[in-house]
């Protein structure tokens, strides 16, 4: 229970959404093949990204800095920024099924797990529509109870679905700002701020 983030299987895991498996999990071997591609290429994008990352001033060290090279005239400049922002997102997303990845081959390969209880983590995020297709269905879920715990259901006490759902991005930007925190790098309520108006985007989308 204690690893168990999504809840599958569990009462508290209701409502999870469970991407499709993209390989039959009646094929052990199958799965274990496709999982060990999966996590090669996750593996050999992250060491690739994170290179590149660190050839960029002020990018990828924890002092930080900005995606913005004021000395860049306007057009290569936001060709710049748009280039990190997207290899961050690439970055998490390789990231995250690389981790993945490996403990769904320990699980299955090495403890004799069905493949069946290694669902995908994420729905191919590129392919969101929305923010709410986004938050609900393509990232992972696996602090959804979490934030739903320490902001959406009190805040949906105050506020109804609205105060859930703006509640649980507050507090999910709360859980961020103490990453940053645990960095050294002080506190900066932007980084709230910037989880908070996801929350505020997704109920107009809903409204």
């Amino acid at each position: 229970v204690a690893t168990a983030l999504r809840g599958i299987g569990w009462e508290f895991g209701k409502g999870v959404y469970i991407p499709p498996h993209s390989v039959a999990v009646d094929n052990r071997t199958a799965f274990l093949k496709y999982t060990f591609t999966q996590f090669t290429k996750s593996y050999l994008c992250v060491d690739l990204l994170s290179f590149l990352m660190k050839l960029v001033p002020g990018i990828g060290t924890t002092d930080g800095g900005s995606i913005f090279f004021t000395d860049l005239p306007l057009v290569p400049r936001y060709v710049v920024s748009t280039l990190i922002t997207a290899g961050t997102g690439a970055l998490a997303i390789n990231g995250f099924t690389c981790g993945y990845a490996l403990l769904s081959l320990l699980g299955v390969g090495l403890l004799g797990q069905s493949p069946a209880a290694w669902p995908p983590l994420m729905d191919n995020p590129w392919s969101a529509e929305s923010l709410q297709d986004f938050w609900s269905r393509r990232w992972h879920q696996l602090l959804r109870r979490t934030f739903l715990i320490l902001g959406g259901i009190p805040c949906g006490w105050v506020a109804g679905r609205i105060g859930t759902i703006v509640g649980s991005f507050l507090a999910s930007g709360l859980l961020h700002e103490g990453g940053m925190y645990l960095l050294g790098r002080g506190l900066d309520f932007r980084v709230t701020a910037a989880f908070f108006m996801q929350g505020v985007l997704v109920v107009l989308e809903y409204i």
